[in-house]
């Protein structure tokens, strides 16, 4: 498995276990309306959620694995800005701040994968041993699972709503919270993926 291939398991992965750590109950909270009502209520959302959140994480790694080909973070900053899944939804009044914890975070991103890219053997377990030793390559590699610590320190900001019914109505509920808690579960999951992954290679 490449380095790309391995980067979209990886996406999958992360928006899979958010997705199934998603409480609906968190968000629609209706006396009366049980866990499973709850999530049947929001199941298109938790879809559409999962879908976007891959699609855009998969192009968020692209960027960065681009930056590494073209040496050049600046040509492939937009690319990874727009396509994260939580600055699409912000209206907060740091925007400046937030796109400068994004460049942050893919300079990172990019510094950590630059040596496994380049390295260019056949796998990307192949490319990381032969840069990085074990403890070096999950510190590094674990940079690949931060969004969620990112978005945490703007979600006063993210604005992430549905709308549902509710006996003899319907609401609007905010689920910016638990979205950014549940995808934080997803990535803390690759990331011991990630460990038993170099215990495997080393």
């Amino acid at each position: 498995m490449d380095v790309t291939e391995k980067l979209d398991e990886y996406a999958e992965y992360v928006t899979r276990k958010a997705s199934e750590e998603f409480k609906p109950m968190n968000v629609v909270n209706v006396p009366g309306v049980s866990n499973r009502r709850a999530r049947k209520a929001v199941s298109s959302t938790m879809r559409d959620m999962k879908r976007a959140q891959e699609r855009v994480l998969k192009k968020q790694y692209s960027a960065v694995v681009g930056s590494v080909y073209d040496d050049d973070v600046d040509a492939h900053l937009g690319d990874f800005i727009h396509n994260d899944a939580f600055y699409r939804n912000y209206e907060g009044d740091r925007d400046e701040d937030y796109r400068d914890a994004l460049e942050e975070r893919m300079r990172r991103m990019h510094d950590a994968l630059r040596p496994v890219v380049l390295a260019e053997p056949e796998g990307f377990w192949e490319s990381a041993r032969g840069v990085y030793d074990r403890n070096e390559a999950v510190e590094a590699l674990g940079e690949l699972f931060t969004a969620s610590e990112t978005a945490s320190r703007f979600s006063d900001g993210i604005v992430m709503q549905v709308t549902v019914p509710v006996p003899l109505s319907k609401k609007t509920y905010t689920y910016t919270d638990e979205s950014i808690r549940a995808f934080g579960v997803g990535e803390k999951s690759a990331l011991k993926k990630l460990e038993m992954e170099a215990d495997e290679a080393y």
